[in-house]
């Protein structure tokens, strides 16, 4: 069994001062077929229950929710959550060296776990690659990392092990994304920012 993601290719409708670019229900039915993918035997087999998802605060919220209830009792009840600033208030990455990354969640449980770690997007993939490195010093069985957008043409440090979209490399919102305003982040869909926004 395969997971494969949504070409999107540009928006589909105007909405307010955002163009969408995925519509609630894609999202619907791309975080539905990814649960099912992740629950399929030839994943992870009968230790499906040693899978904890790690989202990264604040952006990969509304993925995690929805992707844990989507799975049921596959996934570990046990919290864990990884905080990391990545942008600065003018829309600007960050250097990684200047990321702060925090942990929530008792270490001592991903020793021989398998881990998901979830993201809202990737770009440059330096908060990804910084997430794995920390989380590899507790010694889980294995790291896949999933993130909800990948941007065409964008040359990242680290891939993603799976996304759900592959969208233009555009300035988003909506689906935890905050748009570096936080006033879109409540949005159940993803849209273009526009620039003068």
């Amino acid at each position: 069994m395969s997971f494969h993601p949504i070409q999107i290719e540009s928006a589909i409708a105007r909405r307010g001062r955002l163009n969408q670019l995925v519509s609630v229900d894609q999202i619907k039915r791309q975080v539905q077929e990814f649960a099912s993918f992740l629950n399929h035997p030839s994943h992870y087999g009968e230790k499906s229950e040693q899978l904890i998802i790690v989202p990264i605060l604040s952006g990969a919220v509304p993925f995690y929710v929805d992707l844990v209830r989507e799975l049921g009792d596959q996934s570990l009840s046990e919290v864990f959550f990884v905080w990391s600033s990545s942008y600065s208030s003018q829309r600007v990455q960050k250097p990684v060296e200047e990321r702060k990354l925090v942990l929530a969640g008792n270490t001592d449980l991903l020793r021989g776990k398998r881990l998901l770690i979830v993201d809202d997007v990737i770009e440059t993939g330096a908060t990804l690659t910084k997430v794995c490195r920390r989380l590899k010093r507790y010694k889980p069985a294995d790291i896949k990392t999933a993130v909800v957008c990948r941007k065409k043409g964008r040359v990242s440090e680290m891939e993603p092990d799976y996304h759900l979209f592959e969208i233009p490399d555009v300035w988003i919102a909506g689906y935890g994304l905050d748009g570096s305003t936080g006033r879109y982040r409540g949005l159940r869909w993803i849209g273009e920012v526009s620039v003068s926004n």
